[in-house]
């Protein structure tokens, strides 16, 4: 049996975290040039997205 990965799931649990600290999770367009989307690390906020041949994404650096 051949399984792929089909979704994203990210949650984020840290009660007391900065945004200003870094961490976000950036969506990238296709050329890798620019980013689409910024998903704030705020607390108990989800991110679910599909998975497909043009998924690019970063996290950038947490910053304590």
């Amino acid at each position: 049996m051949k399984l792929d990965k089909r979704i994203y799931l990210l949650v984020y649990l840290n009660e007391n975290l900065d945004p200003s600290n870094g961490g976000n999770f950036e969506l990238q367009d296709k050329e890798m040039k620019s980013y689409k989307m910024k998903i704030l690390p705020l607390f108990n906020r989800l991110a679910l997205f599909n998975t497909t041949d043009f998924s690019y994404q970063a996290h950038l650096r947490l910053v304590m």
